[in-house]
């Protein structure tokens, strides 16, 4: 794993999970014009490069919407707020004031480290260390994590070791965990495609070409003028990640099956739904408000992994 999908990982976290900020609900008749304004300005953006993002020919429709003259129409209010990455709920009603940014996690590996292990956690018990195949596949995922430690790519042979022999444990001994070990893979790759924006943005980062506003700005922020296909890299094709969801979802459903990992296959459907990995006919913004009421349900119920999750986006939250 790179240090461009460790970024992208982080980035996911911090600004589209906790969003970066606090959320604390305001009037209403006043918030939408003050949180286009605090939106706006926090990414660095003009009234006319948000004009331009949403498809409007002028910076004066931003203008009037940030002093009160004029509210959006429907249909611009959802591009707005899908060009930040937020609901259109949060939109009108949160208040963005103490919105800030900071990449200062990115050169610490050991935050990194924890943060992907609490959004994708690798399982391991003593009864399947015992299994040769799941031994040599646990190892190899070790490697990898272990270069995702120190920045490097993980290699090619141990991401093929570890589907490999994940796969003969789970079919000569039945071990739920090499399912739960695979759906790991399974679950970055796709994150990574539905993300290869972001990846663009953390290796001009890492190059130094952008600051972190910058990346904000160019990478961040969704063109409310272009498709969702349009958004996606050129040398991804539609028909790939449909394949990669049709695995995964097999994938999760052999999970439930099983008791003692059915609580992750619960926290992993709501997480795809919260990063925006599901693909359906509802708004990035549904999708993720879904995912949110899933995982605090789940923690209602008592799924850890849940729990742990929502604990660490509130103490990550700014105060």
């Amino acid at each position: 794993m790179s240090r461009e999908m460790k970024f992208l990982i982080w980035a996911l976290w911090h600004n589209r999970i906790t969003g970066g900020k606090e959320i604390v609900m305001a009037n209403v008749s006043n918030q939408l014009k003050k949180n286009i304004k605090y939106l706006r300005t926090a990414y660095g953006e003009s009234q006319l490069d948000l004009a331009l993002a949403v498809g409007l020919d002028s910076p004066n429709a931003i203008a009037n919407y940030e002093k009160g003259i004029r509210s959006p129409k429907p249909d611009t209010r959802k591009k707005i707020a899908s060009h930040y990455r937020i609901t259109e709920d949060e939109l009108t009603h949160s208040d963005f004031s103490g919105l800030h940014f900071s990449t200062s996690q990115l050169g610490d590996k050991k935050k990194m480290m924890e943060m992907t292990m609490l959004m994708f956690p690798i399982i391991c018990t003593e009864r399947t260390m015992e299994d040769a195949s799941f031994k040599q596949g646990y190892a190899a995922h070790m490697r990898a994590l272990e270069a995702m430690k120190e920045g490097r790519e993980f290699a090619d042979t141990d991401y093929d070791i570890c589907v490999s022999s994940y796969s003969d444990s789970y079919d000569n001994s039945e071990t739920p965990e090499s399912i739960a070990n695979l759906l790991w893979w399974f679950l970055i790759s796709e994150l990574s495609v539905k993300n290869q924006w972001m990846i663009e943005g953390a290796k001009a980062l890492n190059d130094k070409r952008v600051s972190d506003i910058n990346f904000y700005k160019k990478f961040y922020l969704k063109d409310c003028t272009v498709s969702e296909e349009e958004n996606l890299s050129e040398d991804i094709e539609q028909k790939d990640l449909e394949d990669l969801e049709e695995v995964i979802i097999e994938l999760l459903k052999e999970l439930k099956t099983y008791t003692e990992v059915s609580a992750l296959a619960d926290y992993y459907i709501a997480i795809r739904y919260i990063l925006g990995c599901v693909n359906n006919n509802l708004t990035e913004g549904m999708n993720k408000a879904i995912g949110g009421e899933m995982m605090l349900s789940f923690m209602s119920l008592g799924n850890e992994y849940a729990k742990k999750f929502i604990l660490q986006g509130i103490r990550n939250s700014p105060k």
